[in-house]
């Protein structure tokens, strides 16, 4: 993404990149959806659920959650996401859609000029190392990912580069290109000097792994050393503005696509792990990297899967990570299976020294959390037998975990599976712990379900105005604000009168209001599908009801002018007041009822 010169931008080329760019396209980099109509449906990315209630309208181009309330165009989808500002997620589209952004001087804001400055670097420093890695300063970089069994083709899909021995590599090039230190810092490409000297590249003589967001904007490096003399071993860019690494995952933009097929990630340890993964085939993998697994990170894969399978090292410190992964997963609603690899062996080393097929036997016969973590019990019980003590520990621990479940008849499975892989009945597991029993155990609620709401007639009459300039050119001439008996409504009808005057006829929330409350309930109003071949009838019908109810009211205001065509200011006066006090009345009653909508 070029440099943002100006917040100030025309309303015509927020449109035209608007029109440009598929809202579909842009959330479907960061959640499943499934077409449910003619809407797409999923989970929402904006708060923790198990039934989705976020819905994208691929006609009208704008997103809605039922049950957070957030809604907007592809621009407040990336600000409230990605935490851009309003120029960012411009530029973001534009760049998409190959239109190129006007350019001005205007101050903008700091904070933003800074993160972009940081994302121009960080582009910079890897388009610096993947060229890199294929010249003749890269050779024995690249000499040594070939031996361990990477094609070139791998590694170039996966934007794997080396950082040069050079302390100024990245320095000079961003220096070169207006980057200033401040921004190379920030993004932790360079560091300042202990000594007070000049600032120098963090990476120097290391293979790199390009860290990649949702959006496929580099944000940081991993980064592995080639000479023993360099430690660490492994490096990875420290947390900024634009990488927080417990918030990402490894290789999740890259085989998003095959998770989402195969409806099942397979978690790794390392980039190498990853990489060595991709190599034999196996699309559907993500890793985590410089820290443990976390919430944030599987709440995002619950978005893509329903399935995980943990793949962590032999050793204890990979199977305390299976361990504390088996809870993270659990609470982020997602199935957990757990591959063992034989002792001494990770990813990497299992697929080079037993070829693929292993993993592929490691992968099939991986265990379900119940029976990894009985048959873990067992292994270390003297004889293989686990006691009452024993026992009673993994029936608790399963327990807080079943407790987690809503759904009744998913708790219920899982409850039996722990009972038939300890060999115990439904009694003796009661007694083992009471808070099992139907009657102790507290009633869990009914899962929460997406907030549909039942349209009331007038809004739905003018959800069905929104359908055609037709329907709106007919209501004009034939109904009244007055007409709507709740003031919200009342609101909104006037509106769309006032933006529909000029021949326009705004269809996205954005378009049709510029106050946030007023937006909200334009997008609650259009997140209501309507039926193509009805609409027509069904305005038709509209229009006869409100002809009908206020009939009287018309009367009355013909009666009105006719009074004063004769002069008779008296009557006219007297009907004016009368029709006033009965329109007073009506709203005081329809502002005690909610919209309908």
């Amino acid at each position: 993404m070029g440099p943002i010169r100006s917040l100030m931008v025309d309303d015509s080329v927020k449109e035209q990149v608007k029109e440009a760019t598929d809202i579909v396209a842009i959330v479907g980099q960061f959640v499943t959806l499934k077409r449910r109509g003619v809407n797409l449906t999923g989970l929402c990315p904006f708060h923790t659920e198990k039934t989705p209630s976020f819905t994208v309208h691929a006609d009208r181009q704008f997103f809605h959650c039922f049950g957070c309330g957030k809604g907007g165009d592809v621009f407040t989808f990336l600000m409230e996401h990605e935490g851009w500002s309003f120029p960012e997620a411009l530029k973001y589209c534009a760049d998409r859609a190959g239109i190129q952004l006007p350019s001005s001087r205007d101050p903008g804001d700091a904070q933003s000029r800074l993160r972009e400055e940081m994302a121009q670097a960080l582009a910079l420093a890897d388009e610096i190392y993947r060229r890199a890695l294929f010249s003749s300063t890269g050779q024995h970089a690249l000499a040594y990912l070939r031996k361990r069994g990477f094609q070139d083709q791998t590694l170039k899909r996966a934007g794997v580069g080396y950082a040069p021995p050079s302390y100024e590599t990245v320095l000079k090039a961003g220096q070169g290109r207006g980057i200033s230190p401040k921004a190379l810092e920030a993004a932790g490409l360079i560091l300042p000097s202990t000594k007070g000297g000049s600032p120098y590249d963090r990476f120097r003589n290391r293979v790199t792994f390009p860290i990649i967001n949702l959006s496929g904007k580099t944000v940081g490096f991993g980064a592995r050393a080639l000479s023993d003399e360099d430690q660490p071993k492994y490096m990875n860019s420290p947390e900024t503005a634009l990488y927080q690494k417990g918030r990402l995952l490894y290789g999740l933009a890259t085989t998003r696509d095959a998770i989402r097929r195969e409806n099942r990630a397979i978690i790794v340890e390392g980039y190498l792990d990853w990489l060595t993964m991709i190599e034999a085939g196996i699309d559907n993998v993500v890793a985590v990297s410089g820290t443990a697994l976390t919430d944030t990170q599987a709440k995002l894969l619950a978005r893509f899967c329903e399935r995980v399978t943990l793949l962590f090292d032999a050793d204890a410190a990979g199977q305390r990570a299976a361990l504390r992964g088996i809870d993270i997963v659990f609470n982020a609603a997602l199935g957990a299976d757990v591959a063992i690899l034989p002792a001494g062996e990770d990813p990497d080393s299992l697929i080079r020294h037993q070829g693929v097929d292993a993993m592929k036997r490691a992968l099939t016969g991986a265990f379900g959390i119940v029976e990894y973590r009985v048959d873990g019990e067992r292994s270390r019980a003297a004889g293989g037998r686990l006691d009452f003590l024993a026992q009673e520990k993994l029936v608790k621990e399963f327990a807080e975990l079943a407790n987690r479940l809503d759904d009744p008849t998913r708790r219920e499975t899982f409850l039996a599976e722990v009972r038939a892989h300890l060999g115990i009945d439904a009694a003796t597991m009661s007694r083992l712990i009471p808070a099992l029993t139907p009657t102790s155990r507290p009633a869990s609620k009914a899962p929460p379900q997406p907030r549909r709401d039942v349209l009331s007639p007038h809004a739905e009459f003018l959800r069905l105005l929104l359908e055609s300039p037709d329907y709106v050119q007919r209501a004009r001439t034939q109904v009244l604000p007055d007409d709507f008996d709740h003031p919200v409504l009342r609101n909104m009808y006037e509106t769309l009168l006032e933006r529909t005057a000029d021949g326009a006829f705004p269809k996205t929330p954005q378009g049709l209001a510029d106050d946030p409350e007023e937006i909200e309930h334009w997008s609650r109003l259009l997140s209501h599908s309507i039926d193509p071949e009805t609409a027509e009838r069904a305005v038709e019908g509209h229009l006869k009801e409100l002809a009908k109810k206020h009939r009287p009211a018309l009367q009355v205001r013909q009666l009105i002018a006719q009074a004063e065509r004769v002069g008779d200011v008296d009557t006219a006066k007297r009907l004016t007041a009368d029709l006033a006090e009965a329109m007073r009345l009506d709203r005081k009653d329809a502002t005690l009822r909610e919209p309908g909508m």
